[in-house]
């Protein structure tokens, strides 16, 4: 579960269904005689979820006989808030998603648009809707919590592509991306489902997440960072093991259905690892490479917090006086000038002394990689300031000397 989630304690559902009286008749006590819902009764769920929705959210959300009630949905909505705020760029007026939620689209209830609109007051959404009910449903949820201004369902063909709002229209962009494919176990599951909507079972995703990732990954080629992060729920791990190098996988579990996210970008643009990456050891094989390199050194406990600063800027100053010197080389003066304004990486360094003072390793040196298109270059670059930070602890100018000639070195093969 996300950990700004704030079901982590289940909500009381007792109080709950007097907030919300049609939760009432799917009310239980458990063995300790405390309020509980059926998550057996598909009924109980979807009315539990319009309650949640009501009290803790404020929106008034029609769960049709036909539609799932899907939990989980807020860690999701969470996860691509961390996305969006891990860039400073981003403020929140400019903030424009796309869900494509099932195999159809966004599904009736339009959930996350209404969860996310409700959440950030100037995010906007484009959701896509193939099927006629969901599409009128949809709508009409949209409309009953006043949200029609940002929020646009748009009528999909169905089998046409995913992402078609991006792709028909060439000077359209938006943010990011979500998706949350129906997870089926079966043929016949699938054919079920197909029964209750308006196409055909072959019309539907047979293997629903990998088809559909599988598919976006080839519309995301054509439109590229046009989207700056896109994004899809997945049932199984496999789904996971092929996607392009810049990408982030996260994993959500709500009670005891466990669900994994993927995202992806062409743009140049890190996420920070806390959000690029999750902890589970059966995913360790699956997991990006990291963003961010640690490297522990010593530095003697009398170097002040000052004399490391300056150690740092001293190692990074060289490292664009390299760059620079570089530039002048250039002999031709468009490649110059095109050099000139190109920026290479961005990076964000620390250092952190730890205790005991005279341990080994007492500071650690962390490099986080921000934006850039060659990896080699942050690893290489993290590297060197570690590496240089042992030397030029000290304020002699023959140790900043001497890391000088080392940057030097060093970079000449991996810059240039």
């Amino acid at each position: 579960m996300h950990p700004r989630n704030p079901y982590h304690i289940p909500p009381d559902f007792g109080s709950l269904a007097d907030s919300y009286p049609p939760l009432k008749p799917f009310v239980v006590l458990d063995a300790g005689g405390r309020p509980a819902i059926d998550f057996t009764n598909v009924e109980g769920q979807r009315r539990l979820t319009e309650a949640i929705l009501a009290r803790d959210f404020r929106l008034q959300v029609v769960v049709p006989q036909r539609d799932c009630a899907r939990r989980g949905r807020l860690n999701y909505i969470l996860w691509i808030q961390d996305i969006m705020n891990a860039f400073p760029n981003n403020s929140p007026r400019n903030i424009h998603g796309m869900d494509h939620n099932t195999a159809s689209g966004t599904g009736a209830c339009a959930i996350y648009p209404l969860l996310a609109c409700r959440l950030h007051p100037q995010w906007r959404f484009t959701a896509t809707e193939a099927d006629d009910y969901s599409w009128e449903h949809a709508k009409a949820n949209v409309a009953s919590n006043g949200l029609q201004g940002r929020i646009c369902i748009e009528k999909a063909a169905l089998g046409g592509p995913i992402l078609f709002p991006l792709l028909q229209n060439p000077r359209e962009s938006v943010d990011f991306t979500m998706c949350n494919p129906p997870f089926y176990s079966s043929r016949e599951e699938v054919t079920q489902s197909a029964e209750m909507k308006e196409f055909s079972p072959s019309a539907v995703c047979t293997g629903a997440d990998v088809e559909m990732i599988t598919a976006m990954v080839e519309e995301s080629t054509r439109i590229r960072t046009r989207c700056k992060w896109y994004t899809s729920m997945l049932g199984k791990l496999s789904s996971i093991s092929d996607i392009i190098t810049n990408y982030a996988i996260t994993e959500f579990v709500q009670g005891r259905t466990r669900r994994w996210a993927v995202g992806w970008s062409f743009t140049d643009s890190h996420l920070p690892d806390v959000i690029a990456r999750t902890n589970h050891p059966d995913l360790r094989a699956l997991m990006p490479a990291r963003n961010t390199l640690s490297q522990g050194i010593h530095i003697p406990s009398s170097t002040s917090r000052t004399q490391i600063q300056d150690s740092l800027k001293h190692i990074l100053t060289s490292l664009e006086g390299m760059c620079a010197r570089r530039r002048r080389h250039k002999s031709d003066p468009s490649v110059q000038a095109l050099v000139s304004r190109q920026v290479m990486m961005t990076a964000e360094c620390s250092v952190r002394r730890s205790t005991p003072a005279m341990a080994e390793k007492n500071t650690t040196v962390e490099c986080r990689w921000m934006y850039g298109a060659d990896r080699a270059l942050f690893e290489s670059f993290a590297v060197i300031v570690g590496e240089n930070s042992k030397l030029d602890s000290s304020p002699d100018n023959s140790a900043n000397s001497k890391a000088d000639l080392l940057l030097r070195s060093a970079l000449a093969r991996e810059l240039y």
